[in-house]
């Protein structure tokens, strides 16, 4: 009876699913589902359900089928809730998780350091994007949170994340962040960066530029 019903009304029926119950019905209904689910129905479900186009799609699903990204999200946003999703992102490096738990309005700002710590650079860069991260208070805090992390004793292979404060984070947060005594704190810790040879002397000039900017 159901499988007699027009294409197309099946999968409007299909896309009502729980993931779980759609992954059921595709193994267990191998032939019937090739000729219903095909790629375009996967690409349609992702599309609308997670309004990612489709050269979106193309870049975050890798070397997974449609079908096998359609159930990675369907499964990880039923499961995880939105903070859980974006730690979650954070964890197994996917941006796209942690793009749709920003898209459930939470503080982006409130797992930034932990993005840091992990060296998550491009999830980063996508956080800096955001709308709540371009105010004082959220660039001046998330500057002062990846120099005082620079700064504690366990921290590791500084190098990357430090070249990484420089070109992204101080770079999108200068023009945001007013205030001379902010900047001149900054810089010292910076110059302290240096004395633990820990910045090279390309990094030299950053300093100068900063500290010449912070006078004006």
């Amino acid at each position: 009876m159901f499988e007699e019903l027009p294409k197309d009304i099946i999968r409007l029926i299909l896309s009502y699913l729980h993931y779980s119950d759609l992954k059921k019905i595709v193994i267990i209904n191998k032939n019937f589902c090739y000729n219903i689910c095909n790629r375009q129905f996967w690409i349609y479900q992702i599309a609308n359900k997670y309004r990612f186009s489709l050269s979106d799609i193309d870049k975050y699903r890798g070397n997974n089928s449609y079908q096998s990204y359609y159930f990675f999200l369907d499964m990880n946003c039923t499961i995880y809730k939105p903070y859980g999703l974006i730690k979650r992102g954070i964890d197994i490096n996917r941006i796209d998780l942690v793009i749709l738990a920003v898209e459930r309005d939470i503080l982006v700002s409130t797992y930034f350091l932990y993005a840091f710590k992990n060296r998550r650079y491009e999830i980063i860069r996508y956080m800096l994007t955001y709308k709540i991260m371009k105010t004082p208070e959220i660039a001046k805090y998330i500057v002062k949170e990846a120099v005082s992390y620079l700064n504690s004793p366990g921290t590791t292979d500084k190098y990357d994340l430090l070249k990484f404060l420089y070109t992204d984070i101080i770079s999108n947060c200068y023009g945001i962040v007013k205030g001379n005594r902010f900047w001149e704190v900054v810089i010292n810790k910076l110059t302290e960066f240096k004395n633990q040879d820990i910045l090279v002397d390309v990094y030299d000039n950053e300093i100068k530029n900063l500290r010449s900017q912070i006078v004006l």
